[in-house]
């Protein structure tokens, strides 16, 4: 949405569509830390300080990385097609129960033991709650190291996205 908005900007100004991109996602790492930085002071408050909370701001940094880069992805077609942030909002609040944000999973049931693995939200939100609370990692640990890879790696499959195609569409 904000490179749609200032393409007018970024044309007459020939100013490299980077620059809009970084300058939001500055925006997102200032907030976002900001938040981190509130939610590690209540959990320090309550909980005490535990070897986890380390552990937790990293894994709540990849999530980050993780919704920064699926943006970065969808914002090539969020410029041509105006009804993909509609599509985005949707999907996102269903996300949100099936991933445990507002709470946990049940344990045990066939269907959530497969949605627990296979989300990597799902994965991340867990085991960065288990070890902001508790400082242990849950029962899925190579799951967690498989997706705060590939957090990592959509973040810079995105970063080339944009790198690529925002040119072009901006020329358009």
């Amino acid at each position: 949405r904000a490179f749609s908005s200032q393409k007018s900007l970024l044309s007459a100004l020939k100013l490299a569509p980077e620059l809009i991109v970084l300058s939001n996602l500055y925006t997102v790492m200032f907030s976002t830390s900001l938040r981190l930085l509130i939610a590690a002071a209540v959990i320090i408050f309550f909980c005490g300080l535990n070897s986890g909370l380390l552990a937790f701001l990293g894994i709540s940094l990849c999530l980050m990385l993780l919704g920064c880069g699926l943006g970065f992805i969808l914002a090539p077609f969020s410029t041509i097609i105006g009804d993909v942030r509609f599509f985005v909002r949707i999907v996102t609040r269903l996300g949100m129960f099936l991933s445990s944000v507002i709470f946990p999973l049940p344990k045990g049931t066939l269907l959530f033991d497969i949605l627990r693995t296979l989300n990597p939200a799902a994965v991340l939100i867990e085991n960065a709650r288990s070890f902001a609370v508790s400082g242990v990692a849950l029962d899925s640990p190579v799951f967690l190291a498989i997706y705060l890879l590939a957090s990592i790696g959509i973040f810079l499959v995105g970063w080339y996205v944009v790198h690529v195609t925002l040119p072009i569409v901006g020329d358009q």
